[in-house]
This record gives structure tokens, C-alpha cells and sequence, in this order.
């Protein structure tokens, strides 16, 4: 079984193929760029800045493949998987980082084409996301940490857990594309223009409006179902029918690097545990695909009910905040920090 890992340059392969050897005892994991000296020394020029050696270089490494046939192989590379056509891949995530660190990385020492390369590469490589590709964000993280990511992914064809039906990620990176998961009962998925109107009558009910307040105006729900904003709204949909929303927002400095969630549903689809489910599946998809550790919600510290929710989905109670945020009463009022990271059990 062949595993593909695509990353653009900057993107942390060579970083992590020693970790990930070690994390992987049983796996051949083979850095696309390690033939690179002994090519150009065989070439006779350098391979990077010759693109008429790219060919045979992808020759050579398919012969490597090749010549370990039969054994489990992780390979790091940069290839889509267009330019793959026909190789004997099984399995394909995607390797990225944010644009500025990209930049970090590549340095003063990167020519300045190949920055300029490197960010174009890595926007191209993004709508790889809508094939369901798992994507693991080195932002801010170590080697290790992405490496141990990375390997319990590879690991799951041998025997692990179930995870979310995912057919892209969303942030505000340029591809701008949304995930859908599917539980039991509940699917998350984009929305369009056809689910404005339920999700204004679903923020228009008065079990909703006592903790959300007003309902946004039309234009402004259309566009958070856009994607193209810091936050992303997402559907709720069970048995066919729009439920509710549900929204998630990233933090990017890599110092407080996290992200939060928030969720509301119509009066019929609360106290069923379709709430508990959807946030279960959004908090996975952003610990697994996103690479966050830590995820963040912050009801108002009165309300019971939804308290109840995040505590079902694995959420703890950090602490009261007090006079967060001001209701429509023109009083503050008290919220509660909760949050889940990794380590944390989630149902």
C-alpha cells in the first residue's frame, strides 16, 4: 500500500519524514526531494531549476517504489495527483501550512521565484481538499506534533476508528471550500441561497433569539455561508430538513493558536442530542483535518440547556466570564468559557 503526501514546498515534508519514520516502524516513508543531490550529480545540473529533469525525476522515484514493492510505503512528495495519473497510490492526504509561514520557512534563502512558486504550488494543491483528502496544517507546530498526526492517519487502514466523511476544509485560505460530515443523524454540509430563508426562520424563534438576539439580516447569513469571512457557516440538516447552523472560527497566531464553535437549532430539532452530535462532528473534523489541539464555545452562563450539550460532546467548563456579552436588554450578561483539546475524550 502506497500513501501519497502532498505538500508544497514550505509545507513541512522533509521536516517530518524522520519523525514519521520512527512513528511508522513498519512503513518505508521516502522523501520525494532526498534523490535530489545524487540526481543532479548523475544530471549533471541541478534538478529544482531544471524543469526538463522533472520527468525523469519522477522516473527514478517510481523506480524506488518500485524496487520496495510489496512493503507499506509513505511517500512525501509535491506531485498532484493529476500529475500522478496512473501510479499505484492507495491513500492521499495533504500537507499544508498558512501562507505566511510558508514564507517564514522558505526564508531570505529561498530564491524569490521559488517563494513566488512555492505559494502558487500551495493554492493549487488546496482544491485537492474537495477529493475528501485528510489535511494535516503544520501552522505553528512542530515536526513531531504534524508527524504524529500524520501517522495516525496512515495507521487507520490498519484497524482504526471511523472518522468523518470529509469532502474539503474550510478557512481562509484562497480555495475556500467547506467540509461535509455525516453522523448518524446529523449532516454537516455547505450551504447556499436555498437555505437563507429556514436558517432566518430557525434564528427568528424565540428559544433561539432569547440567546442569539435578532437574526442577522439575509445578506449577512448568505455571506458567512460563503466561507469567505473569519467565519464559516455550515448546515445542519436531519432527516432532510435544515435544522439549524452551526459556525466555526479559526485563531491563527501560532502562540494562541485554536478554534471555536457555535451552534444554534429550530425549536423542533432541540433536546433530541442532535446538537451534542453536530458539534461532535465539527470539534473531530477540526482536531483531525484542521490539526488544532484546543476548541473553544461560549454559551451564556444561564443557558442550561446548551451547558448540557457541550458537556455531552466532552466540552468542560473553564471558567465564568463575567458581564460578556450585552443582550437586548442593553445589560451585560455573564458567559461560560468551555473548552475540548485533543487529549480530551469526545463522544
Amino acid at each position: 500500500m502506497i500513501t501519497y503526501v502532498l505538500g508544497a514546498p514550505g509545507s513541512g515534508k522533509s521536516a517530518i519524514a524522520g519523525p514519521l519514520a520512527g512513528l511508522l516502524p513498519g512503513q518505508v516513508v521516502v522523501d520525494w526531494d532526498a534523490f535530489m543531490v545524487p540526481a543532479a550529480a548523475l544530471a549533471g545540473r541541478e534538478i529544482l531549476r531544471h524543469r526538463q529533469a522533472w520527468p525523469a525525476y519522477r522516473q527514478l522515484v517510481r523506480a524506488v517504489l518500485e524496487a520496495v514493492a510489496g512493503l507499506p510505503v509513505v511517500l512525501l512528495g509535491v506531485c498532484t495527483p493529476e500529475a500522478l495519473d496512473g501510479w499505484p497510490i492507495d491513500a492521499w492526504a495533504l500537507l499544508d501550512c498558512a501562507d505566511d509561514e510558508r514564507r517564514r520557512r522558505l526564508g531570505p534563502a529561498a530564491w524569490p521565484d521559488r517563494l513566488a512558486q512555492a505559494i502558487d504550488d500551495a493554492r493549487a494543491a488546496r482544491p485537492a481538499r474537495s477529493l475528501g483528502l485528510p489535511v494535516v496544517d503544520t501552522t505553528g507546530r512542530t515536526p513531531a506534533q504534524a508527524a504524529a498526526d500524520l501517522a495516525r492517519y496512515v495507521r487507520r487502514p490498519e484497524g482504526g476508528g471511523p472518522e468523518p466523511s470529509v469532502t474539503g476544509r474550510t478557512d481562509q485560505a484562497p480555495a475556500g471550500l467547506r467540509p461535509t460530515l455525516r453522523g448518524p443523524r446529523v449532516t454537516i454540509r455547505p450551504g447556499g441561497a436555498a437555505d437563507v430563508a429556514p436558517l432566518h426562520a430557525a434564528l427568528a424563534e424565540e428559544s433561539v433569539t432569547r440567546w442569539w438576539g435578532e437574526p442577522q439580516p439575509a445578506d449577512q447569513i448568505a455571506a458567512k455561508l460563503s466561507g469567505d469571512g473569519p467565519v464559516v457557516l455550515l448546515v445542519v440538516e436531519a432527516d432532510g430538513q435544515v435544522a439549524g447552523g452551526i459556525q466555526y472560527h479559526e485563531e491563527r497566531d501560532p502562540r494562541y493558536r485554536h478554534a471555536g464553535i457555535d451552534v444554534y437549532l429550530g425549536s423542533r430539532h432541540q433536546g433530541q442530542g442532535l446538537g451534542t452530535e453536530a458539534v461532535g462532528l465539527l470539534a473531530r473534523y477540526l482536531f483531525e483535518q484542521h490539526g488544532h489541539h484546543r476548541i473553544t464555545i461560549d454559551p451564556a452562563a444561564a443557558n442550561q440547556h446548551a451547558i448540557r450539550c457541550y458537556r455531552k460532546a466532552g466540552f468542560r467548563p473553564v471558567g465564568v466570564m463575567r458581564q460578556y456579552e450585552r443582550g437586548d436588554d442593553g445589560r451585560f450578561h455573564d458567559g461560560l468559557l468551555m473548552d475540548l483539546t485533543r487529549d480530551d475524550p469526545l463522544s
